[in-house]
């Protein structure tokens, strides 16, 4: 379970946007456990490995995929423009459960002019473990 639990924990971390040199001092002010016995200087330890393993093989994780996504989007505004102008709807399920690295993805998606309509249930959220945001449902009329 020690496994299972690490990836959970770095799981949280890169959906939160956190790197493993900032993982101590956010996973301080999240109030997260670290899995075990370890010490968040272990975790980010684990961490830095496992980023270092990805590069050497040449692969990537889903979180990998949503950060790689927002970032092309962010860097490349003309792809950005592109995406607004061929997409002028965006429909999100359970936007109770998105983190905080999906909301990124959604708000360089749908940009000035593209329509937003997400589903969701603020007493229904359950990922708040897994880095979901309860607060992107909660304050959406507000954005």
């Amino acid at each position: 379970t020690l496994l299972r639990d690490l990836a959970s924990e770095l799981e949280w971390a890169k959906v939160s946007q956190v790197t493993f040199e900032g993982y101590p001092a956010a996973a301080s002010a999240a109030g997260r456990e670290t899995p075990g016995d370890l010490a968040p200087a272990d975790v980010t330890q684990v961490y830095a490995a496992y980023e270092q393993v990805k590069r050497d093989r040449s692969v990537i994780d889903f979180e990998d995929v949503l950060l790689l996504a927002a970032a092309m989007l962010d860097d490349e505004p003309t792809m950005a423009a592109s995406v607004h102008e061929q997409y002028r709807t965006f429909l999100v399920d359970e936007y109770q459960d998105v983190n905080p690295v999906q909301q990124r993805l959604i708000e360089l998606l749908t940009g000035p002019q593209v329509e937003l309509c997400v589903v969701g249930d603020d007493d229904q959220a359950i990922y708040q473990w897994r880095g979901s945001d309860v607060s992107n449902i909660v304050e959406l009329r507000r954005r």
